[in-house]
């Protein structure tokens, strides 16, 4: 695929949003806690705390320029339960 049109819908991310990823069988919710529009040399967003489960996502922001990303950080949900509205099932994530 193009890898410009790989999460060029990333900014419909919104904070409170919930998402699922899959690897290797095991299904993990996270809850959206921040989005940001950083320099492209902000490596701070990588930084993780030790006590929680966090995934980041970036991607260069605007669309196809290298100047900025535009970051989604997510926490993840210790619950059994599915998330009630997931990024997935709105394809914000899907490069089609």
């Amino acid at each position: 695929g193009n890898y410009k049109e790989a999460f060029k819908h990333l900014d419909d991310v919104k904070t409170g949003d919930t998402m699922t990823i899959t690897d290797n069988g095991q299904t993990m919710n996270y809850r959206v806690y921040r989005t940001a529009i950083i320099n492209d040399d902000d490596l701070s967003v990588l930084e993780q705390p030790s006590d929680k489960e966090i995934v980041t996502i970036m991607t260069c922001w605007p669309p196809g320029t290298i100047t900025k990303r535009y970051v989604v950080q997510a926490e993840r949900i210790k619950t059994n339960s599915p998330p009630t509205e997931s990024v997935s099932s709105r394809s914000v994530l899907n490069a089609n």
